[in-house]
This record gives structure tokens, sequence and C-alpha cells, in this order.
């Protein structure tokens, strides 16, 4: 109450009966030298009522208490020391989190201590603890991760640049200048000048171009490269596909030195640079990964790598494409039980047993259903930063390599006895006669002259079959395949006369194909030779050209016995041999049908057959040569072309 009310007798005298009254000032006006509180309405407290309110807390016994001080430390220490467990687990943003929730909590805590049982719990240290938890366990680990970074790059610089797309350092500008003036010859510019410190050191000009066309594109490119300035100017006539590849070229090889050889820009703050520097290694190691790969993938052989648990862990395309792996596939055995062992008895189980306690390396040979003749190879790897052994699992297609001994072995059986048996019979008759000249001179030669021609002609066979196999390209040029047949026929002509056969040649009145006429004769009479041999006496042998539109059949049909089913699959195999006339003497050396197949192969064509037992027909068809051309295209048709069919 203020001092006018009780002059004025607003109060009774008895009300301050028994009590204690302070007297003091309250005005505002009259200024308190001591800081006080606020009031709850928000007023400023008079040092009277400040008294007044210690004074009725000293009557009543309600004064606030201190907590004990072990309490004080032991939650200043369990508190810190949990927030210290928690903070290296946690991300930057949750870590601010947790620390604003632990000092909400502290902060909380305190004041329910205070208004609930008066209890002053001190939380500035606790406070200020929290605060610094983060920052400084960050410090911490942000030093031990620039001290890595300083140690390793440090480690890799010193041990150069090994990596495979890391550029080369130039170390002189004469060798620099070399690198570039080869790599402008390698581009093949046609105008372009290149200098140096503005003095010319290399140039080139194209002479053809007419001197009054204007240049529709001129580019410079600049590099200022150990103190010495490169300018390069380009200009183009036209600018196409190619140019603007050259362009590309040439603007990365002079940003690339540019920029110091491919290196990093420095700037301020070190833990920067070497992130980049480390960003770097990261993108030569993904062009690493990539190449190598890329190069599994591309490998001939097929690839499976396995754990010591045969848990597939990856597999190139030829090893999906050979064993038909899914892409969700994980057990190794599961993909290596499509493969059929061809001499062993073990099972797979085993062999990868056997590899991984021994150690040794298993190769053995096995087929799939689309691949005959396949090499397995098993072997183990070991991955020591892993601590982990790997299985490595090889296929290779060795069906070439299986094909190409075959006719190794059919060729030296060919050399060794086919044509081995004429010379050994001509010595034989030669040294008898010698000794006891009991053969008449005129059967003498004319036996020689069998045996030579005989030998003469396996020697024939097997180089025109050699040279249809190479990949040497075969000319090709325009040819009346009638024309052609009649050749043919007039060759053969005695030959069959002298087993009594005639010939039927059914042919359009134009023929005209592409292809090479001496090959395409030699099929022929291959043909007609083998129609006349296993024909019927005294037979016809039909030889006809079918217009089948776009194509023309060309067929050879006779009178015979079937064609064995055995001997259908093998027909044009090298060193195939038929039976001549059902008995089983074996005429020939087993080449003609298969010089038919290429030659027609290399024409772009296939012989085919059919065969019962009345008569055996042979069929290939060509593509026909249209006959309505124009002055360009008949010019055009003058020129021999070149075949660039690769040989079977």
């Amino acid at each position: 109450m203020s001092f006018l009310q009780l002059l004025t007798n607003r109060f009774p005298t008895n009300f301050f009966q028994d009590k204690i009254v302070l007297v003091g000032v309250t005005a505002n006006s009259l200024g308190d030298p001591l800081t006080t509180p606020l009031t709850t309405l928000g007023q400023t407290m008079s040092a009277v009522e400040v008294n007044a309110h210690i004074f009725q807390a000293l009557r009543s016994e309600r004064l606030i208490q201190p907590v004990s001080s072990i309490i004080v430390t032991l939650t200043l220490v369990s508190t810190l020391l949990l927030l210290v467990w928690m903070v290296p687990r946690l991300s930057g943003f949750m870590q601010m989190f947790v620390s604003m929730s632990f000092g909400l909590v502290c902060y909380g805590v305190s004041l329910a201590l205070l208004h609930l049982f008066s209890l002053w719990l001190p939380i500035g240290s606790l406070l200020l603890g929290i605060a610094m938890v983060a920052p400084l366990w960050n410090a911490l680990r942000f030093n031990r991760v620039l001290s890595y970074f300083l140690r390793e790059s440090s480690a890799m610089q010193a041990a150069g640049n090994q990596g495979l797309f890391v550029a080369k350092d130039v170390g002189l500008a004469t060798e620099f200048e070399s690198e570039l003036v080869l790599f402008l010859k390698l581009l093949q510019l046609k105008n372009c000048r290149l200098t140096c410190n503005h003095e010319t050191i290399f140039h080139t000009l194209d002479d053809k171009e007419q001197a009054s066309q204007q240049f529709e594109f001129t580019k410079d490119f600049s590099l200022t490269l150990l103190d010495q300035c490169y300018t390069l100017q380009v200009s183009c006539y036209r600018v196409g596909g190619e140019e603007q590849a050259m362009l590309r070229l040439i603007s990365q090889v002079f940003s690339r030195f540019s920029q110091g050889g491919g290196g990093i820009k420095s700037s301020h703050d070190i833990l920067i640079d070497k992130m980049q520097f480390f960003k770097q290694l990261q993108v030569e190691s993904v062009k690493t990964q990539r190449l190598f790969k890329s190069a599994i993938d591309e490998m001939g052989g097929g690839l499976l790598v396995a754990d010591e648990m045969g848990n597939l862990l990856f597999h190139n395309q030829q090893a999906a494409r050979m064993l038909i792996v899914g892409d969700g596939e994980t057990s190794l055995f599961t993909c290596l039980t499509q493969l059929q062992f061809k001499k062993s008895s073990q099972t797979w189980q085993q062999l990868v047993r056997q590899v991984l306690l021994d150690g040794k390396t298993i190769q053995l040979e096995a087929n799939t259903l689309y691949y005959p003749d396949l090499d397995i190879t098993i072997n183990t790897m070991h991955a020591p930063q892993s601590q982990q052994t790997l299985l490595l699992v090889n296929i290779s297609n060795i069906e070439k390599i299986k094909q190409a001994q075959r006719i190794r072995n059919e060729t030296i059986d060919f050399l060794s006895h086919d044509m081995r048996s004429p010379m050994t019979s001509l010595l034989a008759l030669t040294q008898r006669q010698r000794q006891h000249n009991d053969i008449p001179s005129e059967v003498f030669l004319k036996q020689v002259e069998e045996y030579a021609r005989t030998n003469l002609h396996y020697a024939e066979q097997f180089l025109q079959l050699a040279r249809v196999e190479s990949s040497e390209p075969i000319e090709m040029y325009e040819l009346d395949m009638g024309a052609l047949i009649q050749n043919a026929l007039d060759s053969i002509y005695h030959q069959a006369r002298a087993r009594g056969i005639q010939f039927s040649f059914h042919e359009p009145e134009d023929a005209w194909v592409t292809g090479n006429g001496e090959i395409l004769e030699r099929v022929m009479m291959n043909l007609l030779t083998n129609a006349v041999k296993y024909g019927q006496v005294n037979s016809c042998i039909s030889v006809a050209i079918g217009d089948q539109g776009d194509s023309f059949k060309i067929s050879v049909q006779n009178s015979g016995p079937a064609i064995s089913d055995s001997l259908q699959q093998n027909l044009f195999k090298p060193y195939q041999r038929a039976n001549q006339g059902g008995l089983n003497k074996q005429q020939g050396v087993g080449l003609g049908l298969r010089f038919v197949a290429v030659s027609l192969q290399r024409h772009g064509a296939n012989i085919d057959f059919v065969s019962d037992d009345q008569s055996t027909c042979f069929f290939f068809h060509l593509k026909k040569l249209p006959l309505s051309l124009n002055p360009d295209d008949s010019q055009q048709s003058d020129k021999q072309l070149k075949a660039e069919t690769p040989a079977a």
C-alpha cells in the first residue's frame, strides 16, 4: 500500500496489529539504485518489495537450497559421457538436434527442481559442455581425416601417377612441340598453322582446293605451356562429321595441357584440394574398372567367379551365352550342371573340392547342347584384403581348334595314303620293269601315265580347295550361266559317253549372274563328274537352269542308288567318298563336293540335294543379274568387282 493511503486512514489501525511493516520507496520516478527483478505484470519490482519477499521466505523457511556438489558433478559427467558416446554415431544434423535436446532437457529438469522442490541445480557449465561436445569431436575427426588425406596423397604423389588414364607430364617444350606436330600429322589436317611465340613451326595448305573458295569455318586454339605461347589455327572449307571429330580431339588436347597436363586447380582450402585429388583418382578407378569389365565381357571365352561356398559373384556375357546363365542366378554349380564331361567321371562338387584343398588347376573337356567342344579350366585366386578365396572357371570354345585338328589329321592321311599310293605303285612298276622287262612298252607307258594323271588330279583338287578356302578375295564379274554349263558339259562328254550316259540341258533364254567363271565352271564339272561316276549306265543326266524370279536354280539330277543316310550327314566334309555303283571300291579323294560347298558359299549360295532310290538331285541358287540397265549402270557393269566374302 502507498504511504498516502495510510495517512488518509484508508486502512484501520488494527490492520497492522502483530505485523511487521517495511517502509520504502516504491515510486518509479524516484529511481532505484539496485537492479531488481520484474513483477508478474512485467513492472519493475522495488527494493523494499524484494526485501519483503526475502523476509517472508526467511520466516516461512522456504529458502532455495543448492544441490549437492557431488550430485552436480555426477550429473555433469554422466550427461557429457552419454553425449560423447552418441555424437560419433550421428550425422552432422543429428548431432545438432541431439545436443539441443540434451540442453532443453537439462534446462527443464533445473526449472522443475526449482519450482517443485526449491532446489537449485547449476547447469551453466553443463550447457557449455553440451554445446562444445559436437564441435570438439568434429574438430578432432576432421583433423584425423585431413591427416589421412595428407599422408595418402603424399604417398600417391611420391609413387607417381600410375593410372591408365593419367596424362603424360610435359618436361620440355620441344618434346611437346614434336608430339603436337605428330598429332596434327596423324589427323591429316589440310589447312592449319601452328605457331610458337608468333613463329610458325608447322603449316599445311590444301593446294587442290580452288583459290577463290572461301573457308566455311576457322577456329583458333591457344595454349601457354612452359613459358611458351602456342596457337593453332584450323580452317575448313566445309564442316562435316570428320571435321567435327578433328576439332573435338584438338580441343581435348589443348584443354588437357592448359590445365597442367590434366591436373587439379589449387584452392585456398587444403581439404578441398585433397578431396579433388581423390576425386580424380576415383574417376580413374571407375574408368579402369569399366575398361576391365568391358574387356572381360568381350573376351572370347566365358568366365565365372564364385566364392568358396559356390555362390556366383560374377559372370561375363560369353559365359551367359554358353551356359544360359540368368541375371538372378546365384549358384555356381547350377551353371556347371549344364556341362557334360567327356572323359572325367567326377562330379563338379568333387572337382571344386579338389581345387580348393590342393590349390591346383584342373583342366578338362566338356560339352553342352549347343557347344560340342569346350575346354574348362578351374583354379583359385586369393584376395588378402577380404580374406577370401575365389573360384575362377574359364570356359573356352575349342570347336574350331578341334575341327582344325581333324582337318589336319585328314590332310595328313590324304597326303600319306591317297597321294603316296599312285607314286608307290609307279615306283613298284618301274622297278619291276627295270628288273624283269616283261611289260610291253605301250602297256608300261599307259600305266605310268595313268598313275601320274591320278596323282596330278589329287594335287589339283587339293590346291583348288585350298584356294577357295583362303581369305583372299575372288574376282567377280558378269557371266552367262548357260554358256558356262555348256562348256562343263563339253568337258565331261567323253567321260559320260564311255558309260553310255546322255545329257539333257534345259536353260532360259538369258541366265546372267555375277560370279567367278573359272570357279563356277569347276563347280559344275565336279557335280557332273559325280553324276556320271555314280549314275546308272546307259541313263540320262538332267541339267536345268530354272527361273525363280530374282534368282536362278541350277540343278544336276542323275539316275542311280540313293545316298546312304550315314554319308548324307558328312557329304560336304573333306575326304568323304561314296561307293560307286553299289560296289565297295571307293573312287576319288573326296574333295569335290567340299570344293562345291565352299565355292558356292563364297558366291553367297548354298548347295543342297534330294536323294531317293530312283535318283539324286543336287541344286543351288544364284542371284539373277537384271538386264534392264541404264547407260550408267551398263558402264558400271563392265567393271570387275572384288568379292570380300570371308572363306568358309
